[in-house]
């Protein structure tokens, strides 16, 4: 593991002074952060320039409704205008 940047070292001399318990709820809190956050682009990349699109899908929920959530009164009345009059 590389050295940590300047920042990164001055945060973790700052850090060093507080109290145990104030270090160990620090630690608990970034960890907390680092699960929540993306991977890196490299490694969504390694599967696809959609793969988080891919990974959604069929995930989302709408209470609308559109021509393609009840498409068959739709289609029956189209097939109805397209017959002959007799």
């Amino acid at each position: 593991m590389s050295s940590p940047s300047p920042m990164v070292r001055q945060i973790l001399d700052q850090a060093m002074q507080l109290p145990v318990e104030d270090r160990r709820q620090l630690a608990e809190e970034l960890l907390a952060e680092l699960e929540h956050e993306r991977p890196p682009a490299a490694a969504s990349t390694a599967k696809g320039p959609y793969s988080d699109w891919l990974d959604a899908a069929g995930s989302v929920h709408s209470d609308f409704r559109d021509i393609s959530t009840d498409k068959y009164p739709h289609v029956a009345a189209a097939a109805e205008d397209d017959q002959p009059e007799t």
